[in-house]
This record gives C-alpha cells, structure tokens and sequence, in this order.
C-alpha cells in the first residue's frame, strides 16, 4: 500500500468520523431543543399555576376583608404587648367616630373611662392565661360619650405579634330596658305588697 492510499484511508476515517459526531451533534442538539421546549412549556404552565394561585390568594384576602369591614359589630384588634390598637373595622370607626388614623394611634385603654382602668390592666394581665374571655366594660366614643357594652375576644397572632382581637356588643339599650323593666317589677311588687 503507498503512502498516498493510506493517507486517502486516514483522510476517509476521519471524513466519517467527523460525519458521525456531527450526527451526535445534530442528535444532542435535537435531544437539548426538545428538552429545552419542555422546560420552557413548564416554566409557562408554572407560570399561569403561580399568578392563578395569587390571584385566589387576593380574592381570598379580599372577601376576609369584606368580612371583617362590613361586620356588624365593631372588631379591635391590638397587641398584646403595648396593647395598641392595629387594627379596626368600619364599623368600629362609625361607632367610636374616631378617624382611621385617630384609631390606630389609640391604647385599648384610651377607650375605657379612668374608673375602670384598674379593673382593665388586672384583666390585660389575665387575658394571656384564659382565651375567649367574655367581659362587661364602658366605652368612651370620640365625643366623649359612654357605652355600656360586652366584648368577647380571643387570642391572635396578627402581623407576625401576638394581639387580641376583640369583637364589641353595644349593650346600653339592652341594659336600659332591662333596668326600665326592673323598675316596673319593683313598682308592681310595691303595689301588690301595700
């Protein structure tokens, strides 16, 4: 064999050689596209599965907030801490007809008149121990009137803080009209008894 027939046979093996990794190249290339349309049909789809989910998420936060804003008692939520206030509904402002903003720079205790402020820090300190406590008080509105109401509240955690949320029962009318029929017991028991 001459010189010149192995180096056409050497040139030969490396023309098919170079054919084969050009096909395992067009190979790979293929196998790498198809990979990469898969990972991209799956970025989408986690995509769409992601903005589905937060837009739940927002319709869900959304009609919790509807709940707690148009719920026809007052609700209060402060923390246990300072015991501020963080967090009122609507009605809670139409109520007391303090603004939002008044609100939120408030104490529970601000809402309560001095006589019971001792009775109130003796309950903050027990509230911690005992949850869903029922508990009579007077309130005080912006105007500076008084309320007979009942609050009952539980134990929370909002904000990443540990608070009370706290859901207010204007009983005044009630307990007017209680007293009113005390008397009349009274007045009858009076005029049976003479």
């Amino acid at each position: 064999m001459t010189d010149k027939d192995q180096y056409e046979r050497i040139i030969e093996r490396e023309r098919l050689a170079r054919k084969e990794a050009e096909r395992i190249m067009e190979d790979k290339s293929r196998e790498l596209y198809a990979a990469n349309q898969r990972l991209s049909l799956l970025n989408t789809n986690l995509e769409i599965e992601v903005s589905k989910r937060t837009l739940e998420i927002q319709e869900s936060e959304a009609q919790l907030n509807v709940l707690f804003d148009e719920h026809p008692f007052p609700i209060i939520v402060y923390d246990l801490l300072e015991f501020k206030i963080i967090a009122i509904n609507k009605t809670a402002l139409v109520k007391y007809k303090f603004s939002r903003t008044e609100f939120l720079k408030k104490r529970i205790i601000d809402l309560h008149p001095t006589h019971e402020l001792k009775k109130l820090k003796d309950h903050l300190i027990s509230i911690e121990k005992y949850d869903g406590v029922t508990q009579e008080w007077t309130h005080i509105n912006a105007d500076g009137n008084a309320f007979d109401v009942i609050v009952k509240g539980s134990s929370i955690v909002y904000n990443n803080q540990k608070a009370r949320l706290a859901v207010v029962e204007d009983i005044t009318k009630k307990k007017k009209e209680e007293k009113e029929r005390n008397e009349q017991n009274r007045k009858y028991q009076d005029l049976i008894e003479s």
